[in-house]
Formats: structure tokens, sequence, C-alpha cells
């Protein structure tokens, strides 16, 4: 399919790709070069009462891709020359899950009602136009009127016929693990390090993975197994600071109970990666 393309001297190019890897089929993924390298996408949402926004997520046709700056906007007149920023995280990539997590350094209170927006800007250079390549936000092919795209010298919002597949996380969103204890340092002042611990309970039949998180941030707890196959996602979105504890009875994510032998528990929170070997006899 030939990209379709969007006459405005604000977008260069807007390009429409079907079958990306990774995306359903129903989907399309949305690339954007503009001729100076700086083009954003923005997603609008609308607050009517305070909300906690903890960061934005987003799905990308391609993992390699670097955004090079995600942020948390109001616009004054619909121009990014009239912009109040709120936050702002940068050099941002796909995670594990196929997603962007693009999460703050502290939460943002929204009190004032009104339109917001999470604004991506783009990888400058060249984009790739294959199916799976290049830069990239996944996108349906409806108009929902909240899609816009712009240039960082020109800063004006054109709408783009697509709904990008934009999410804003909130304090309600996040989802911790089963249960959570305090964590034990041995001090009161030390701080927490990242670990990653399983044993087991009821004579093997149910393992229980006992983890560390320092800081808050986007995660995931996943068991493996030696191949390298996902069998079971435990755990995945927000992670609070603590000591977490995860319960697996050897059930993969379909339900069915899954051979005895030797799995991979990874954590995963932000940049930080542990793995540890786990024993499954039943």
């Amino acid at each position: 399919m030939q990209p379709r393309r969007f006459s405005s001297s604000v977008l260069a190019c807007l390009a429409i790709v079907l079958g990306a890897v990774g995306v359903l089929a129903d989907d399309f993924a949305v690339a954007i070069r503009p001729a100076d390298g700086s083009g954003v996408l923005l997603k609008r949402f609308r607050v009517d009462q305070p909300i906690m926004v903890l960061g934005a997520q987003f799905g990308t046709n391609d993992a390699r891709t670097i955004f090079p700056e995600v942020s948390l906007l109001s616009l004054d007149g619909g121009n990014l020359r009239g912009r109040t920023e709120f936050a702002r995280v940068v050099n941002v990539r796909r995670g594990d899950d196929g997603a962007v997590h693009a999460m703050w350094t502290a939460p943002v209170l929204l009190e004032v009602p009104g339109d917001y927006y999470i604004a991506i800007r783009m990888p400058s250079g060249d984009i790739k136009r294959a199916p799976g390549d290049g830069a990239g936000v996944i996108a349906s092919a409806m108009q929902s009127g909240d899609s816009f795209g712009a240039s960082g010298t020109a800063g004006e919002l054109v709408a783009i016929e697509v709904a990008l597949d934009v999410s804003v996380i909130t304090a309600e969103s996040v989802r911790t693990p089963a249960s959570k204890a305090v964590a034990s340092s041995g001090s009161d002042d030390a701080p927490l390090k990242s670990f990653l611990k399983v044993r087991q309970q009821r004579g093997g039949t149910v393992l229980r993975i006992t983890f560390g998180v320092p800081t808050q941030g986007w995660g995931s707890v996943v068991i493996f197994d030696v191949g390298g196959r996902r069998v079971a996602t435990l755990e995945s979105g927000v992670f609070i600071p603590g000591v977490h504890t995860l319960d697996w009875d050897g059930r993969s994510d379909r339900g069915f109970a899954v051979a005895r032998g030797i799995y991979v528990v990874r954590l995963v929170v932000d940049a930080t990666s542990l793995t540890q070997k786990l024993v499954l006899d039943k």
C-alpha cells in the first residue's frame, strides 16, 4: 500500500503503512517525516475533574526506534509555541510488551478543566516505510478528531485522519502485584535495591517470587521457558517502590498447567532487568 499524503506546509510527510510487524491486522502504523526533522505527533485528552497523571503509553511499529521526547502539554491557541509543559521524558523506546511507556519523574496533578496533550517528538532522519521498519506510532484508521501533527518550526497543529493509540497513565490505572510488604533492609535509612528471589511453596506446586523496586516505574514480571518462549505474564503495569510478592501456580497465560522443569522469571522495571532460574516440580 502506498503512503497516504496529507497536503500541509506543516507536515512534510505522513505515511500510513498496513500490516506492520506486531500490529493487529485492522490497525495502522503511522510514521511522520517533517522536512526539518522535528515533527511532533499529539493526542488530545479532556480533563473535567482533577487527575494525577503518571505518564503516557503508546504503540510503535519498530523496537529500534528511540523517541527523543514525550511530554505533557497544554496549548494556547492550538500552537506549540504557546505551550505550557508539565512533564517530559527523553529517549524512550518500546518495552518487552510491545508498547512505549513514558513515565514522568514525578506525578503531575491536573486540576484545571480543559484540553491537554501528549506530545511525541519523532526522530529525525529518513523513515523506512517497509512494514515493521522505521519510526511510527500505532493508530487506527478512524477519524477521532483528537490526533494532530505539528512541525517544531511552525508549531501549528494540523488534524490527521487517524486515532493515535496513545493513552494517559493515571493514578487510577496503577497496577501493583497481589501483595506488598515493607522493605526489610536492616536499616530504615538504607535505600532499597533491586532484587529478585524465588522459593517454592506447598511442595513445589506454587512458586513465590519476591522482588524489590527502588523507584516507581513501568514494569513486568514474566515467566519464560528455557527456549526463551513466553509462558506467563504475572504482572504488567506501574510498580510503586517497595518489596513485592507474586505467586505462580505453574499455569500459562492460557490457563493450562505447564510441564515440570526449569523456567526463567524476568523482572523488568524501566531500564532495570533481572532474571532468576526457577524449578517447577509437581
